[in-house]
């Protein structure tokens, strides 16, 4: 009887755990094979370089990478593959993408500047643009960033 319980227990965890790295490899297009990840080289990201489409991708990555949340994740994946509207009602900013099925995202800056970013109206966490770029280098999520850079819009809130 025991045996049984610990073979379906490592059954569990060891499938479970190939779906964990499947979901991560999906979202940020990485592979879990070390060999194949070390093939692209992607430059790393400098905050002075930036554009606003890069910004707000960066905020998009950290969030759904850093803070593991499904709302950011979500709009990563139909980021990937549609529009993503950046609504700047300053000093909020709303991120969207066309096929979404919510409007949970958003962040501010705050006076200080420091990036508040939210989840379904309850704050993740709170940084600055250097943290970001910091993390998403660190994790190589560049190629990431500057892809779904190219499929975000900038609009004003009366847009």
């Amino acid at each position: 009887m025991v045996a049984v319980i610990a073979s379906g227990a490592t059954y569990y965890f060891a499938t479970n755990q190939n779906s964990v790295q499947e979901a991560t490899a999906k979202i940020t297009g990485h592979s879990t094979n070390p060999s194949q990840s070390m093939s692209k080289r992607v430059s790393k990201l400098k905050v002075s370089s930036l554009t606003l489409q890069q910004k707000n991708a960066a905020v998009m990555v950290y969030a759904a990478m850093k803070y593991k949340d499904g709302n950011w994740q979500h709009l990563i994946e139909n980021g990937q593959s549609h529009k993503v509207d950046a609504i700047n009602d300053h000093p909020q900013v709303i991120i969207d993408a066309e096929n979404n099925r919510n409007g949970l995202t958003d962040y501010s800056i705050q006076p200080s500047g420091a990036y508040r970013i939210s989840s379904y109206r309850s704050t993740l966490g709170e940084t600055t643009i250097d943290e970001m770029v910091e993390y998403i280098n660190t994790h190589n999520y560049e190629n990431m960033v500057n892809q779904l850079s190219e499929n975000i819009r900038l609009k004003e809130d009366n847009d």
